[in-house]
């Protein structure tokens, strides 16, 4: 390589490490200025007085629950929900049916509660249309829908949901 090209090359490998300081001088200013607005945003903001009153208290009476209330309480709202949404499809000669399996015997659910944290009670018709009362643990009973066509002498009859919070 001759003499003439050698310094040609250092020429420019040091054009390309001026822009880069250059570069690296404007992002270091950029960063810069933005700090410092960033700070004097924070410092606004400390010095307004709404920044330091005392947090609102709600007048609203406590309410204290037991642990598992809670768990009841999205367990039948999952319930209704679910019912809720199948029902939008129905038909007005159409009904939806919620039914559940105890032991090996399907039932029509009429009414469904939950008296306790995990025990469902369920006022229920039997295969033989008997009104019949099944209570069992929330994890233990098995629920399925049916979209039922209503034939005249029949009625219409709407899935009942007692809340926990209804309940007292």
């Amino acid at each position: 390589m001759s003499l003439k090209d050698e310094l040609s090359k250092q020429t420019n490998l040091g054009e390309a490490a001026s822009d880069a300081l250059k570069r690296l001088s404007d992002a270091t200013s950029e960063v810069s200025r933005l700090a410092n607005g960033n700070l004097g945003a924070q410092l606004a903001r400390l010095s307004e007085p709404a920044y330091w009153a005392p947090p609102a208290f709600s007048t609203a009476p406590l309410q204290i629950r037991r642990p598992g209330e809670w768990e009841a309480e999205s367990f039948m709202d999952g319930l209704r929900a679910q019912a809720a949404a199948m029902e939008i499809g129905v038909r007005e000669n159409q009904e939806l049916r919620m039914f559940c399996y105890h032991g090996l015997e399907k039932l029509r659910v009429l009414e469904i509660s939950m008296p306790s944290d995990n025990v469902v009670c369920m006022r229920c018709l039997d295969e033989d249309c008997e009104e019949t009362h099944v209570t069992g643990h929330m994890h233990s009973v098995t629920f399925s829908y049916l979209v039922h066509t209503i034939v005249p002498p029949e009625v219409k009859r709407r899935i009942g949901f007692i809340m926990p919070s209804e309940e007292e």
